[in-house]
């Protein structure tokens, strides 16, 4: 029927080499990161929303929205880019 794993000779997953983890950080690790923070910057919070959505993550589209409102309120975006940056964001979610 299937291979038989107790004499090893199903293949295991390879773990990623150390640079990938690297490049990957820990959902977790970045969540804390950020909360140690008193204010996390708008470009610091905007690298979470991407993690969120990367990792698949049910906190990515709340995130996002909460993102978009800061960057109304704390940057000043001409229509155009907002809908542009809008529009990116909605893309990460599929």
């Amino acid at each position: 029927m299937g291979e038989d794993v107790r004499d090893g000779s199903a293949e295991r997953p390879r773990p990623l080499p150390v640079r990938d983890r690297a490049r990957r950080p820990a959902l977790w690790m970045a969540e804390d990161a950020a909360r140690e923070l008193p204010n996390l910057p708008l470009e610091d919070a905007l690298q979470l929303v991407r993690l969120y959505a990367e990792r698949g993550s049910p906190k990515y589209e709340r995130a996002a929205m909460r993102w978009l409102a800061r960057y109304l309120t704390e940057g000043s975006p001409r229509l155009q880019h907002f809908a542009e940056v809008t529009t990116d964001l909605a893309k990460l979610a599929t």
